[in-house]
Parts: structure tokens; sequence; C-alpha cells
């Protein structure tokens, strides 16, 4: 257990794993490194405030992205080194595993419980196993959403305490076949002795705030189908993109967060956050591919839907439409949903000007522009072969597959079928010689 915890969080070097002397190890005896240090909790004020922060990203590491974490972090299991610049972790006797759905499923409940979405955490709670599949989904949404809101108003993320929470939800398993399966009993342990170090040195520590930017991270990074659609739902309010939430995101996995009393607020922009330099890096990253592709579709989409509005204007100020049968060739008009993907990429593209442009200095610019140039040219690729890909579907859908549907009063012509007015008819095919 040592070895394998050891070589999964190997990325957070400031966390020290005592190595194991296997040589010198039995069956019956561990033999370990001995590391000089001090308790975390009996740490001065200052090394608990900066290593616990760490300690909070190495367990939700083992939580949301290893899915095997130490269950037992008790006091005596956390350390500092001598000198107080690492965390120490001790006693891999008790570990514990979940599985990819079940971290999915988590994430997702976060941004469901930020939206207020009660029937959508529901379901993540059937999925984390709290509720069976047949639970009378009806009769426990309200109940829960009753638990849930008192537990997050009132200062929002900065006064949820993970223990009450937990005490709550435990008084719902005497009117619902609620449970608190094995392994979500030790998370909730590990976090409450976290929690409780946290607050020794900062009363006024809140560790959803400290969670929240790795969770932002994980969301806008992950193309799992649960977080993908968690993230569409965090992006398009109203079903509208909203520019203001992925600037939250971005600047959140950042480490910028802002001010605000909400459990986890997509709305509220912080004071300061990534710059445009920053903003660049990240999107041209390996973090920002699932941003990119978004960003790709959606402005593909949106020049699909310009392209094809236009015409659709051209057509209504032509004359040909007064030709015999023309209407059978009428561009079809655009339905309200196509209108709103102008919107969309209007409010994209808006976006990505001000964030990469405002307040810019001749030398930010410059540097930025440097930056962007050998990135542009594979973005812009991207975009055209989306946009093919669109163009491609709806013209074998149209034309080669096509209902003959009306839209409008005007039906459209594909290709094939027959004895319908306005059609055109294939030949019929030869027979077969004998």
């Amino acid at each position: 257990n040592a070895v394998r915890f050891s070589e999964l969080i190997e990325p957070l070097n400031d966390v020290c794993v005592p190595e194991v002397y296997f040589d010198y190890t039995t069956r019956k005896v561990l033999t370990m490194e001995w590391v000089d240090g001090v308790k975390l909790a009996d740490s001065d004020t200052d090394q608990i405030n900066r290593l616990v922060g760490l300690g909070v990203t190495c367990f939700l590491m083992q939580l949301l992205d290893t899915g095997f974490f130490h269950a037992d972090p008790h006091p005596g299991n956390l350390m500092t080194d001598r000198n107080g610049t690492r965390l120490v972790i001790l006693d891999f006797g008790l570990m514990s595993e979940m599985e990819k759905p079940q971290m999915d499923a988590m994430i997702a409940s976060i941004i469901h419980l930020a939206n207020r979405d009660y029937g959508s955490v529901v379901d993540d709670f059937v999925a984390l196993d709290f509720l069976p599949e047949d639970v009378d989904r009806a009769a426990v949404t309200p109940v829960l959403a009753a638990v849930l809101d008192q537990a997050l108003e009132g200062g929002g993320a900065k006064s949820v305490n993970f223990a009450s929470l937990s005490s709550e939800l435990a008084q719902i398993t005497f009117d619902f076949p609620f449970k608190v399966p094995p392994y979500f009993a030790l998370i909730i342990r590990a976090l409450s002795v976290l929690e409780g170090i946290a607050l020794s040195g900062d009363p006024e520590f809140k560790l959803i705030m400290k969670a929240y930017p790795y969770v932002a991270k994980r969301v806008i990074t992950d193309d799992s189908p649960v977080l993908r659609e968690a993230f569409q739902q965090i992006l398009y309010k109203d079903g509208k993109f909203n520019p203001a939430r992925l600037q939250v995101l971005i600047d959140s996995s950042q480490g910028y967060i802002p001010d605000s009393d909400a459990f986890v607020d997509f709305d509220t922009v912080a004071s300061s956050g990534t710059s445009a330099t920053e903003l660049v890096d990240f999107l041209f990253s390996e973090d920002g591919t699932l941003i990119r592709e978004i960003l790709a579709e959606e402005i593909a989409k949106g020049i699909d839907v310009l392209v094809r509005q236009n015409a659709v204007r051209a057509w209504s100020a032509s004359p040909a439409r007064f030709l015999p049968l023309a209407s059978a060739f009428a561009p079809a008009p655009l339905t309200p949903a196509e209108t709103a993907q102008v919107e969309n990429m209007t409010a994209m593209v808006t976006y990505l000007a001000q964030r990469t442009s405002g307040s810019m200095t001749p030398q930010m610019f410059v540097r930025l522009a440097g930056r962007l140039a050998p990135e542009a040219p594979g973005f812009g690729r991207t975009v055209v072969g989306k946009l093919g890909e669109m163009v491609f579907e709806r013209v074998f859908e149209d034309v080669v597959r096509g209902r003959g549907e009306v839209i409008a009063g005007r039906r459209r012509v594909p290709v094939g079928g027959r004895g319908e007015p306005g059609r055109r008819q294939l030949p019929p095919a030869p027979r077969a010689m004998k």
C-alpha cells in the first residue's frame, strides 16, 4: 500500500511517504525509512496553514483522480519534516478504493449542489450507492433538498461543516432506504480530521473553498461523459453560452477564487484572475484540450448557422423565389435553437477578444502574438474540420436520407421516395439478368 500510494502521488513533490526497506521486511515486520518531524497538529500556525492546503490537494488527488486513498489520516499519521516544508504521511494499513464512475458522480454532485439541482443530486446519490435504484425519487427529492438547503444557506461554502452535514444526512435514513456506503464513511472521517487540524491553525478555514480549485480543474480537463455533461450544465445557463462562467472556472482552476457567499459560485468573477497570457497558455496546453474542443465546435456551429442565415436572407430578396417550383429549392428557415448558436458563437468570440486584448500594453501584445502565432493555424483547422463534418452530415441527412418533411410551408427535396409531389424520383433499378 505504501509503495502504491507513493507512486500515485509522485507529482506532489512536497508530500513525503517513508520508503519501505524490503530487504528487512517480512510478513510480520515492516521496516520503513525514519523521518524526523513533528505532528502536523502540534506545528505552529504558519506551518499548519501552509501544509494543510497541500494535504487537501493530496487527499482530493487520491479521492477524485487515483481512486486509492488513505482512509486513516488521524493526527498521529500526519507530520511535518524537521524543516517544516514537507507533509509526511504515515501508516498505510487502512486504505480504500473508488471506481471511476463514483469519482465522476462525486464531482457531478458538487456541480448539481451548486446549481440547486436536487433531482440530479438524487441521481448522483444513487450512483454513489447512497440510495437504491428503485427509490421513490419524487418523495426523497424535497426532503433531501430541505436538508441540503439548510446546510448550504447562511454563508454557502464558507459555512459548510462536513461533520454536521453528515449528521443531518444520517437523519434521512429513518424515513428512506438511505445508507452511507463504507467507503464514504471513511471519506467523511478523513475530511473531518483534515478539517479539524486546519481549524486549529485557522478558525476561518473552509474545506470546500480549498477544494474548489482542484474540482474546477477536474471539471474543465476530464472528458468523461458524466463530467462533460456537468461542464455543459455550467457553461450553458438557460441554453445560452455564459462567458462569465467559463472565466470563473478557468480562474478557479488557477487558484483565483471569487469572494462570494454562494456554495460554489459560477457567476461571480474574481476581483483578480488569469491574465491574457495565462489564459492563452492554459487554452493551448494539454489541460485546455476539452475547452478548445468545445470552443471549436461552438464556433463551427455558429459559422455554419451564420452562412445559412445569410442564404435565407439572400433567397428572401431574390426574384428567383417567384419562379415555378422555386419553393422546393428554397433554403430551410432557421429554428430558434439554430439561431441561438450564432449568439453562443458571438459570446465566445467576444469573451476571448476581451480577455486577450483588454488592458494590454504593447509589450504584452507582442508576447501574446508570439504565443498565439504557432497555435492559431491548428485551432483554425479544427474549426474548419468540424464545420465540414456538419455540412456533410446535413447534406447527407437532407438529400440522401431525407423524408421530405415540411418546414415553414416548404418541402425539402431529398433524393428517393415514390409518389409524393415535389420529390425527385430515381429510375427503377435494372432487373437482374439470368
